[in-house]
């Protein structure tokens, strides 16, 4: 997925700067053989709790299109889970 280039691709994958994002159980360990950045974990640490991809993009340093292809690694791989809207 590094190597994706298309911002189409990616929206499609995230959704929307207000989707919700958070770590999922034992999230951790499964990041570990990942080879993340200091700054990727960081992204990961701020997951915690619900975060939407807003708030991600606000908060770090990395480049939006970076952060928001991380995000659909991270989905992907079950390491990170779409928090559901509150009605």
């Amino acid at each position: 997925m590094r190597r994706i280039e298309s911002w189409d691709r990616i929206w499609l994958a995230v959704g929307r700067p207000d989707i919700q994002y958070q770590a999922a159980d034992g999230a951790d360990d499964m990041a570990r053989d990942l080879q993340l950045t200091l700054e990727e974990w960081t992204l990961l640490s701020n997951c915690e709790r619900p975060t939407s991809l807003r708030d991600l993009c606000r908060a770090s340093k990395i480049r939006d299109f970076e952060i928001c292809r991380l995000v659909w690694a991270l989905l992907t791989l079950g390491i990170l889970k779409r928090v559901p809207a509150v009605p």
